[in-house]
């Protein structure tokens, strides 16, 4: 039989670092069925500690109005908490939070806090389910969906319509079903990255979730951070010529210095691609070219002032392509300056390479 196989893709995951767990942290109701609800339920609840999240029936009980979504990456890595909300006595807000510690929130207006409650509604209904399409002779068609997110949505004193007197509703859906509730949290988490000041200075397209994900990575003056996480966009990491790197770094008229795990570049101003003299874009280049399945990986960006920020990250690269390869990790700072509207590089330094975690 001939079978026309349709992939239907999540929206992708950027790079992280690996997640220590073992068998033993798994909750007993994955133990008994990890597709079950239960299973999906108690892992979400175990991310309640991780990201510091009052239990949607804690907020209940101070009389708080909460509207709440939260996910889970195919791989069961958390995304932002995104929770709407007002409390007795204040006026209603938006609050943003990550594992990594990143917490924004802002005040949000009446067409904002509108929305949220309509459409609540029917976060927690499930769609009637379409009657199978006809076979079509010997043609079977089969929705495959990979990578898939898995959302819930919480409210706390939130009716759903008239009468309703639940003080929580809660529902658990997944992006590969086409159910509210999954409508529901894409909606919230594009409205946060709408109305969060420094969200919205994010260059960086995708879906709301990854959006906040970059947009909680910021640290300091979160505005100057977010214009230098724009400038640092479309970074040359897998160049092995030299051009590329010379713009991205920005290095202009003001000295500046690599540290690679002790082997130093300095260099004393902006020098042009190929010229005799050492620079930092000839030697990145170059370490591109010589280290197998280089990788580098920003965790944060910060800024102390408009014109100077930072960001903090890793880089891994293998010992060898063989399958026993090692892999080396080693951590690095880098300082940025602004002027005459451009960032560049002011200083980079690369801690020692260790070996990684297993």
């Amino acid at each position: 039989m001939l079978f026309a196989v349709l992939f239907s893709l999540a929206i992708a995951s950027l790079p992280a670092a690996p997640q220590d767990g073992s068998a033993d942290d798994e909750p007993a109701a994955c133990k008994e069925d990890w597709r079950s609800d239960a299973c999906r339920i108690a892992t979400f609840d175990r991310t309640l500690g991780d990201l510091q999240v009052t239990a949607i029936e804690d907020e209940a009980a101070t009389g708080a109005e909460i509207y709440r979504v939260r996910a889970l990456t195919a791989w069961g890595r958390p995304l932002p908490v995104i929770s709407f909300e007002r409390r007795l006595g204040q006026s209603p807000l938006v609050v943003a939070t990550d594992a990594g510690g990143g917490q924004m929130s802002t005040r949000v207006g009446g067409r904002v806090w509108s929305r949220v409650v309509s459409a609540s509604a029917f976060a927690d209904r499930d769609l009637v389910p379409e009657p199978p399409a006809p076979k079509q002779g010997d043609i079977e068609e089969i929705i495959v969906c990979a990578d898939g997110s898995t959302v819930m949505a919480e409210m706390a004193n939130a009716p759903a319509r008239f009468g309703d007197h639940r003080a929580v509703r809660r529902k658990l859906g997944h992006s590969c079903e086409d159910q509210p509730v999954v409508a529901y949290a894409d909606l919230l988490a594009q409205m946060a990255a709408e109305v969060l000041p420094a969200c919205a200075a994010l260059n960086r397209s995708g879906e709301g979730f990854y959006t906040l994900r970059n947009c909680l990575a910021l640290r300091g003056d979160t505005l100057a951070a977010a214009d230098l996480m724009n400038a640092l966009d479309d970074a040359p990491f897998e160049e092995r010529m030299e051009r590329p790197w010379t713009q991205w770094l920005g290095v202009s008229s003001e000295p500046a210095r690599l540290d690679w795990a002790g082997q130093v570049v300095e260099q004393s101003g902006f020098t042009p691609p190929g010229s005799a003299k050492p620079t930092i874009a000839a030697f990145m280049a170059e370490r591109v070219s010589a280290l197998t399945n280089l990788n580098f990986y920003e965790n944060l960006v910060g800024a102390e002032t408009a014109s100077r920020g930072w960001v903090t990250g890793q880089i891994t690269y293998q010992t060898s392509r063989e399958d026993d390869a090692q892999t080396l990790v080693a951590d690095y700072r880098q300082v940025w300056t602004k002027k005459n509207g451009y960032w560049g590089l002011e200083s980079w330094l690369v801690e020692p390479f260790t070996p990684a975690a297993p």
